[in-house]
């Protein structure tokens, strides 16, 4: 699999210098890292129960305001801690995306596989929608984006292939950039002026979902009381609510069922009255959700961590957005670019538990951790966790389709629907320089093995 340049690669703005020349924009000063040059058997400690949490994470990116600079440090070096009062962890200010980085493999002179860089995903559009979310809540930055996506590629290159190995096989990593309201003042609404953290972790992460999933199918259940009642307004917290509940949930709904639930729908803010025959809105916590009839009304929404569509024969239908969705950067590309190569036609409707009813309909997730996977079991349940409907789904032929492409194209296999897909990074003499340089300024705190 050779390395696929995209359409939306992020340069900087000032220059064009390589990474082995640019390194030491992100090295502390020199006074600052003597202050620390021996890390404690505590720091080590917890570095280690890092790293076997996030494999590879070495590094972490953040723009410091106490250095006036953005630097990489290892996740435990006192240069990365953060105050004790931090509003956004209150507040949910704070906006984020996912991004992932594919491997790129290729045979050495001696035919041995190895990785000779990555490809990030949907780079460009999704740097796009993290642009977005940081407008909507007015961030001062003390960077541009421009110069954070430049971070985001850099780190994966001095991260190297360890970034994208797991157990000797070549496998995907996570990358999670971030920017939220650093230390001010308490209350809702910051101070004129507050700062404004940026920061970005990249792991080895191979599945979002167990692997089997990918061609077996997932098991999902949507819970009647958990609705998109609001309109999102960024890639940010309040998107993901309750988790700890859906949590606590699952573990019931696994051992009531003997089976794993591997994700949660989100149902929209209103339904199909069984009454009325009308589309009204809807708040489902105040019915009573122990019966198939109010559940026949349901229409979903999306699932806690990526978009859904249905295929039906060569029809993919996915949601509007007035069932306040996000708006997923995997379902654009795949109605966009992925169905037209495949001669699939698309449309926007709503769909819920009697459009799976007559066994011909797969209900697809995508997203950039989950990429695209088939439902095969659809289970709706009240808030008590007692079962109202439970359908086995098929993965029709185009559905697969779906799912097989997009990873094969995110893997190189075959050439991507559109250059926007991939934005490739390669490892190379000047990346190994890179490294070596970074690794120097913390010593005791980070090893090249």
């Amino acid at each position: 699999m050779g390395l696929i340049q995209g359409g939306d690669i992020v340069k900087l703005e000032e220059t064009q210098e390589t990474l082995s020349e640019r390194i030491y924009r992100y090295i502390p000063p020199e006074e600052e890292l003597r202050k620390y040059d021996s890390p404690s058997s505590d720091d080590l400690k917890e570095q280690s129960e890092f790293l076997e949490r996030f494999p590879a994470a070495k590094l972490v990116f953040r723009y410091s305001h106490q250095l006036g600079k953005p630097i990489f440090v290892p996740p435990q070096h006192p240069l990365n801690k953060k105050g004790v009062s931090v509003p956004y962890d209150d507040y949910g200010q704070r906006v984020f995306e996912g991004l992932s980085l594919e491997p790129i493999v290729e045979n050495d002179v001696n035919g041995q596989p190895r990785i000779v860089g990555g490809n990030l995903i949907l780079f460009g559009p999704r740097l796009t929608r993290a642009t977005r979310s940081v407008e909507t809540h007015h961030f001062n930055l003390p960077m541009s984006m421009n110069n954070f996506g430049q971070a985001i590629v850099d780190l994966g290159k001095v991260l190297g292939s360890q970034l994208l190995s797991s157990n000797g096989r070549p496998s995907r990593a996570y990358v999670r950039p971030a920017i939220f309201r650093g230390n001010s003042n308490a209350g809702v609404n910051p101070p004129k002026g507050f700062q404004t953290e940026m920061v970005i972790e990249e792991w080895n992460w191979p599945f979002y979902h167990p692997e089997e999933t990918y061609t077996e199918g997932a098991n999902v259940v949507a819970y009647l009381d958990l609705q998109r009642h609001g309109r999102i307004w960024a890639k940010e917290a309040a998107n993901y609510p309750r988790g700890t509940l859906i949590g606590y949930r699952k573990e019931i709904m696994q051992e009531k069922l003997g089976i794993p639930i591997h994700e949660c729908l989100f149902l929209a803010p209103f339904w199909l009255n069984p009454e009325t025959g009308k589309v009204e809105l809807v708040d489902f916590s105040r019915l009573d959700t122990s019966d198939m009839v109010k559940a026949k009304g349901a229409i979903f929404a999306d699932g806690a961590g990526e978009e859904i569509s249905t295929v039906r024969g060569n029809l993919m239908i996915y949601p509007p957005m007035e069932v306040n969705r996000l708006g997923g950067t995997t379902l654009d590309y795949a109605v966009a670019y992925m169905a037209p190569r495949m001669g699939v036609e698309t449309q926007v409707g709503t769909f819920g538990l009697t459009d799976f009813e007559s066994g011909e309909t797969s209900l697809l997730m995508l997203g950039n951790a989950a990429k695209i996977v088939a439902v095969k079991r659809l289970i709706i349940a009240n808030s008590a966790c007692e079962v109202v409907a439970d359908l086995e789904l098929p993965i029709v032929k185009v559905a697969r389709q779906f799912v097989l492409g997009f990873e094969d194209e995110v893997t190189g296999r075959i050439p991507p629907s559109h250059p926007k897909l991939l934005t490739g990074i390669v490892f190379d003499d000047k990346t190994i320089k890179a490294r070596e340089t970074i690794y120097s300024a913390y010593p005791g705190w980070v090893n090249n093995r």
